[in-house]
C-alpha cells in the first residue's frame, strides 16, 4: 500500500507541475466522431465509465493540440491546448487525476518600472493606455480595466479534475478557471501619491459530479444516470484601486450562477441486426444572481431539457457507424425577455456556467478498423498494421431552431427562426451552416497497451467548399496503461 501511495504522489506531482485542465477529457477519436466512438482517455475521468477502463495498476496520457483560427494552417503543434491524465488502482479504490488547459499565459509588460522605496513602481504619467489622473482631476478607470482585453496581465485558462471511484459509482470534483487578472503592486500618480491597483475579468467554476459506473435497472430498462452541480463565480471588470487616501471599488457587474444538471444516460430501447437504439434526456437548471449584493429586480434563469437518441450500427467487425440526435428545449428569463425556445436563436442573456451548445444537432461518427481477415488485410498484414490501425471520421450538422420572446416590461412579443442552410431569413434569425464541423483522424496501437491517437478538425466555420480547409485544428495524443 505504501508503494502505491508513493506512486500516486509521483503522478500528482507530474500533473501539477507547470499548470493546471477541462472538465471532460476527450480523445482525438471522440473528437473526430463527435463522441460516437471513444478510447480509454474518455473513460478514465468519466463518473459513468471509469469502471470500463481495463487496466491492472495505472493509466496515463498526454495530449497536445493547436487551436488556430486565423485561417492559415498551423502545421506544428504549439501550447494552445494541453491535456494530461493519470489513474491508479489503490486496492478497491480507483483514483483519476486530470488537467486541461493552455497553462498560464499572457503578457507581463505592466508598464515602465522604476525603483521607489525598493519596490516596483507603475509610472502612471509616462505609461500609455492607462490614465490614473484624468482630465477632470479625478481618476479614470475605464482605460485601466480595458487593458485586460489586451495582452497585459495574466490569462489563466485551466481546469482540474479529481475522480474517486468505488464499487458501482464515481465522484468527481472539478475546478475550472478562465480569467484575466492584473495586479499592480506599487502605483504612483502625478502628485506622488502611492498605492496599488488590481482588476480581473472571467469566471471560476468549482463543480461536483456523481454517476453510476454500472447499469442501474429500472424495471425492464437500464441506464447509467449522472448528476452534477456547479457554481460559476464571474468577475466582470472587477476592480480595486487604492491611491493615497482615495479608494475605488467596482463589483457591481459580478455574478454567481448556480447550476444543477441531470442526465438519464442512454436507455436501451431496441436492438437487432439493424443496430442499437438508446433514448435519454439531460436537464440543466441555472439562475444568475448579479450585482454587488444590493439586490436585483430580476434574476435571469433557464431550465433546459434536451431529449436525445443514440444509434449505433456495426455491420461488420471492421466497420462501425454511430449517430446522436439532440434537441434542447429551453424556457426561462434573460432579464429582459421571457422565452421559450427549441435551440436558442436571439437569446441575449449571459449565463456564466451554462455555456454548452444549445443548438439542435445531429452528430455522426464512423470508424473503420484494419483487422486480420478484413478488407485490405493483404496489405495491412504485410505492414504489420492489422488489428492496430483504425481510421475515423465525423460530421456535426446544425438543425433549425425557433424561439418565442415576450418583453417583461412592455409585453411586446417576438419570434425568430434560425436557419441551417446559411441563407438567413426574414424574421431576424441568425443564419447557420449545415456542417458545423467536419473531422478526420486515426488511431494506432504502437504496442498492445500504448496508443497514438490523432485528429484533424476543420473547425466550426465551414460555409462552403471554398473555405472547407481554411481553419484547421490538429491534436495528437499518446496513452499508456499497465
Amino acid at each position: 500500500m505504501i508503494k502505491k501511495l508513493r506512486l500516486f504522489i509521483c503522478f500528482a506531482a507530474v500533473l501539477s507541475f507547470g499548470g493546471q485542465a477541462l472538465l471532460a477529457q476527450t480523445s482525438p477519436t471522440a473528437e473526430v466522431t463527435n463522441g460516437r466512438f471513444v478510447t480509454d482517455v474518455d473513460r478514465f475521468s468519466s463518473v459513468n465509465d471509469w469502471a470500463d477502463l481495463t487496466m491492472t495498476k495505472w493509466f496515463s496520457y498526454l495530449k497536445m493540440a493547436n487551436a488556430d483560427s486565423s485561417g492559415v494552417a498551423t502545421i506544428l503543434l504549439n501550447d494552445d491546448h494541453w491535456e494530461a491524465g493519470a489513474a491508479l488502482k489503490l486496492q478497491s479504490v480507483y483514483l483519476g487525476l486530470s488537467y486541461t488547459g493552455t497553462f498560464n499565459n499572457g503578457g507581463h509588460n505592466l508598464g515602465n518600472y522604476t525603483s521607489t522605496a525598493g519596490a516596483p513602481t507603475w509610472d502612471v504619467v509616462n505609461s500609455t493606455g492607462i490614465d490614473m489622473n484624468g482630465a477632470t482631476g479625478g481618476y479614470s478607470y475605464s482605460s485601466f480595466s480595458g487593458l485586460l482585453s489586451g495582452t497585459v496581465g495574466i490569462n489563466r485558462n485551466n481546469s482540474f479534475g479529481i475522480l474517486i471511484g468505488a464499487k458501482d459509482a464515481g465522484w468527481k470534483v472539478t475546478l475550472t478557471e478562465s480569467i484575466n487578472s492584473m495586479y499592480l503592486p506599487y502605483v504612483v500618480d502625478a502628485n506622488g501619491n502611492e498605492g496599488y491597483a488590481m482588476a480581473r475579468n472571467g469566471t471560476i467554476t468549482p463543480g461536483l459530479e456523481w454517476g453510476a459506473a454500472r447499469d442501474m435497472n429500472f424495471g425492464n430498462l437500464s441506464a447509467r444516470p449522472k448528476v452534477k452541480v456547479s457554481l460559476a463565480i464571474h468577475y466582470d471588470t472587477d476592480e480595486f484601486v487604492s491611491i493615497g487616501d482615495y479608494t475605488y471599488t467596482d463589483h457591481g457587474n459580478n455574478s454567481i450562477t448556480p447550476t444543477v444538471g441531470l442526465d438519464t444516460g442512454g436507455i436501451a430501447v431496441s436492438s437487432g441486426p439493424w443496430g442499437d437504439l438508446k433514448l435519454g434526456a439531460d436537464e440543466t437548471l441555472a439562475f444568475m444572481i448579479a450585482g454587488d449584493g444590493s439586490g436585483s429586480s430580476s434574476v435571469p434563469w433557464e431550465n433546459r431539457i434536451a431529449p436525445y437518441a443514440k444509434f449505433s450500427f456495426t455491420p461488420a467487425g471492421y466497420l462501425g457507424i454511430g449517430a446522436k440526435l439532440r434537441v434542447p428545449v429551453s424556457v426561462g428569463l434573460d432579464g429582459i425577455n421571457g422565452f421559450v425556445a427549441v435551440g436558442k436563436v436571439q437569446h441575449s442573456g449571459n449565463y456564466y456556467g451554462l455555456s454548452e451548445d444549445v443548438t439542435s444537432t445531429l452528430d455522426v461518427g464512423i470508424r473503420f478498423a484494419f483487422i486480420n481477415g478484413g478488407p485490405l488485410s493483404v496489405i495491412t498484414d504485410k505492414l504489420g498494421l492489422s488489428d492496430k490501425l483504425a481510421i475515423t471520421g465525423g460530421v456535426k450538422v446544425h438543425l433549425p431552431g425557433y424561439e418565442f420572446n415576450e418583453n417583461t416590461s412592455t409585453g411586446a412579443r417576438s419570434h425568430a427562426w434560425e436557419g441551417a442552410t446559411g441563407r438567413g431569413n426574414d424574421t431576424g434569425g441568425t443564419a447557420r451552416q449545415w456542417f458545423q464541423k467536419l473531422s478526420l483522424g486515426f488511431s494506432l496501437n504502437l504496442v498492445p497497451n500504448v496508443m497514438l491517437d490523432c485528429s484533424y478538425d476543420i473547425n466550426n466555420a465551414v460555409t462552403g467548399f471554398d473555405n472547407m480547409f481554411a481553419n484547421r485544428i490538429l491534436s495528437v495524443m499518446l496513452s499508456a496503461k499497465y
